[in-house]
């Protein structure tokens, strides 16, 4: 099909949201957000991401290595 867009699962993005760490951990929106933000604001202090990047999600691999899954 031409012109439709499908939604990227969260197989097919190389970063989770808080509805992805939500889902994965069990937490609740507040605490998803927070563990997001501090992984992100650590990335970003070692010069591994930009600050650009955008707020609300993570890189996988990065999450994936901080909270051992």
């Amino acid at each position: 099909m031409r012109g439709v867009i499908r939604k990227a699962s969260v197989n097919d993005r190389s970063y989770y949201t808080a509805a992805d760490v939500m889902k994965i951990l069990g937490v609740g929106k507040t605490k998803a957000y927070k563990m997001i933000n501090s992984t992100r604001n650590e990335l970003i202090s070692e010069g591994r991401i930009y600050d650009d990047y955008p707020k609300g999600k993570v890189p996988k691999s990065a999450f994936n290595a901080r909270y051992m899954l």
